[in-house]
């Protein structure tokens, strides 16, 4: 959450693994595709959402960018109704 707070643009529904690139040299990291699982804010408080879900709630509310802590709001309290039907 802390490097979510530090960077200007942030998608929380990304699935791919961040871009490695520098911007002064768009040719510059990886030539291989982009991994597209494992990356995106639902897999990064899956395993925590059953068990932790008021202490997951409570670090999304600190997010400072308010759309981006809307979306996390949303995403966390839908995760935490799939996985407690």
């Amino acid at each position: 959450m802390q490097a979510i707070n530090k960077v200007e643009k942030f998608d929380l529904l990304d699935r791919a693994a961040p871009d490695l690139r520098l911007a002064a040299d768009p040719k510059s990291g990886a030539t291989l595709e982009t991994p597209r699982i494992g990356f995106d804010f639902g897999s990064a408080i899956d395993p925590l959402i059953t068990t932790d879900f008021e202490q997951v709630a409570s670090v999304v509310e600190r997010l400072t960018t308010k759309e981006v802590a809307g979306v996390g709001r949303l995403e966390a309290a839908k995760l935490y109704l799939q996985k407690n039907k």
